[in-house]
């Protein structure tokens, strides 16, 4: 755990020089205040996290993410379609979710046995390169692209967890509804 989490802080560095961040005060303010709430409700799922959440100026890219350790990126597409803060809790608690649930930690270590052979080589070799060509490839910052892609079974847990998150957190999670029917309007599949 302690190496995936240093290493995701690793990557989202990285993705914060690569990526243009957002300047604008009124979004940073948005995602901090309603991530904030979030995060304190979280604190006995991810009791050491080292929260950071960051605005990606992306506009109609409608996503966001969260990494192993508490570091979060919201895409300003999603700004634009989640109008209420309790949408937007909607995302930043699914994505969270995933962070809490482990998702990240399964896929990493599916990703470990794929490419390098099994967890015991990591292990042997300290946790090196391998783990960071994983954790790397495992959100396809090699591709240009920021996500993760999680089976059906891992989206539906994260949903549900993320309302109970928003709800503990005094969002309305009946929000969710208003911001799957806005971005299935969308038509982005």
């Amino acid at each position: 755990d302690e190496a995936v989490v240093q290493m995701s802080k690793q990557e989202f560095e990285a993705i914060k020089k690569r990526s243009r961040v957002s300047r604008d005060p009124a979004k940073i303010a948005r995602v901090e205040r309603v991530a904030q709430r979030i995060a304190d409700v979280v604190f006995w799922d991810m009791p050491n996290a080292d929260w950071e959440f960051v605005v990606f100026e992306s506009p109609g890219e409608v996503n966001a993410f969260a990494m192993a350790g508490g570091k979060v990126g919201v895409f300003s597409g999603a700004l634009d379609v989640a109008t209420t803060d309790d949408e937007l809790a909607v995302i930043l608690a699914h994505e969270i979710a995933h962070v809490t649930a482990r998702h990240v930690h399964e896929l990493l270590s599916q990703q470990m046995l794929v490419e390098g052979g099994g967890i015991g080589l990591a292990v042997a070799t300290g946790y090196g390169s391998l783990t960071q060509a994983a954790v790397s490839t495992l959100y396809s910052l090699g591709s240009g692209m920021i996500g993760l892609n999680f089976n059906r079974a891992k989206e539906s847990e994260a949903d549900y967890i993320g309302l109970i998150y928003m709800a503990r957190a005094g969002f309305d999670p009946r929000a969710a509804i208003s911001l799957w029917e806005k971005i299935d309007r969308l038509g982005s599949g």
